[in-house]
C-alpha cells in the first residue's frame, strides 16, 4: 500500500512495468474526481438511463465515485456500469468487499472510502447494495455484443502504455470505440497520446483541452454528439 498526498491509499502493482502504481501520487481520490468526476456527472445529467464502461478496476475508486454521483442525482431512472480488470485477484478482493465478507485489502478499502464518506455521507452507506444490482465485472478487455454502441460514458483507467502496451494501439482503442461508443458519448482518461487522439478523432469524436492532474500537461476529453 502507497499512501498518497490526499491520504487515499493505491497500490503498486510488483506485477507491472517499473511496478507501477495504479494512481498519481498527489492523491487518489482527487485524481479520480479530477479525471473522472465530472465527466460522470456530465453523463448522469444528459441521459436518464447512461451506460458507462470502466478500463481497469483497481482498488474501486471509479466505480465507487459513479454510484456515488449517481445516488446523489436522485434521477428515477437506471444506471448501469460495466467494469473490465483483468487480474482475478483485485475482482476477487472488490466482490469480497462488495458482500461484506472478509478480504485481505480490508486496510486500504477503509482508507479508501474515508474520503468518500467525507463527501457523500448520505451516499457511501448505499453504496454496496447498489453496485450489487447495478456493476458487471468483466475480466479482459474484449467486445461484448450485448453492449455494442450502448456506452455514454467510456473511462479508460488503464495502466500507462508501458505496460498495458496493447490497450494503446490506434487500431485497438478505433476498435474499442467503434465497438462500445453510443451515437453520444463522453470518453475521458488521463493520459493524452497520439495514437488515442487519432483512434477517437478517426470516429467522430471532438477533442477537447484539458490539463492533466497535478502537473501533466494534458489529459483526455472527448465528446461525440
Amino acid at each position: 500500500m502507497v499512501i498518497t498526498d490526499d491520504g487515499s491509499p493505491t497500490i503498486r502493482d510488483l506485477g507491472t512495468h517499473q511496478q507501477e502504481c495504479m494512481h498519481h501520487s498527489g492523491g487518489a481520490y482527487r485524481e479520480t474526481q479530477y479525471i473522472y468526476g465530472e465527466a460522470i456527472r456530465t453523463v448522469i445529467q444528459s441521459d436518464d438511463h447512461p451506460r458507462f464502461l470502466v478500463v481497469g478496476l483497481g482498488l474501486g475508486y471509479i466505480e465507487i465515485l459513479t454510484a456515488c454521483e449517481w445516488l446523489k442525482s436522485q434521477k428515477p431512472g437506471n444506471c448501469q456500469v460495466i467494469s473490465f480488470e483483468s487480474a482475478p485477484y483485485w475482482r476477487g478482493q472488490f466482490t469480497h468487499w462488495l458482500n461484506h465478507q472478509p478480504c485481505e485489502l480490508a486496510e486500504i478499502y477503509q482508507r479508501r472510502d474515508a474520503p468518500f464518506t467525507q463527501d457523500y455521507p448520505q451516499e457511501m452507506p448505499k453504496v454496496r447494495d447498489w453496485l450489487r444490482k447495478n456493476l458487471t465485472l468483466e475480466k479482459e478487455l474484449s467486445l461484448l455484443a450485448p453492449w455494442q454502441n450502448q456506452i455514454q460514458g467510456i473511462l479508460f483507467d488503464a495502466y500507462s502504455s508501458k505496460t498495458s502496451h496493447d490497450l494503446w494501439q490506434e487500431d485497438f482503442l478505433t476498435q474499442l470505440v467503434r465497438h462500445y461508443a453510443a451515437a453520444n458519448c463522453l470518453w475521458v482518461t488521463y493520459a493524452s497520446t497520439g495514437n488515442l487522439k487519432r483512434a477517437l478523432q478517426s470516429c467522430g469524436f471532438t477533442l477537447h483541452k484539458r490539463a492533466g492532474f497535478q502537473g501533466k500537461k494534458e489529459s483526455t476529453w472527448a465528446t461525440r454528439s
